[in-house]
């Protein structure tokens, strides 16, 4: 039983580590999913993803280069779901 709660400690330390990395505005983290159905890890992978792809839209923008404009509409899209 003490190995399962180790586990579950070790689980939740990793995804506090990426929580502050996302806080801190770093996208470049992996997330390693721990089973098939953790919708925890999951979620943090979309949502560095989605962050990820709109820093890439937001610096196109702000270069000038709008031929991004549909991804950002795409991205947009998934946030009302």
């Amino acid at each position: 039983m003490s190995i399962a709660v180790n586990q579950i400690i070790e689980n939740f330390t990793d995804t506090a580590r990426l929580a502050n990395d996302i806080a801190l505005g770093d996208y470049t983290s992996k997330v390693q999913l721990r089973r098939e159905k953790d919708a925890l890890g999951k979620a943090v992978f979309l949502m560095i993803r989605t962050l990820r792809e709109a820093g890439e839209v937001c610096s196109a923008i702000a270069t000038g280069d709008t031929s991004l404009k549909y991804k950002l509409k795409v991205i947009t899209s998934s946030w009302r779901r």
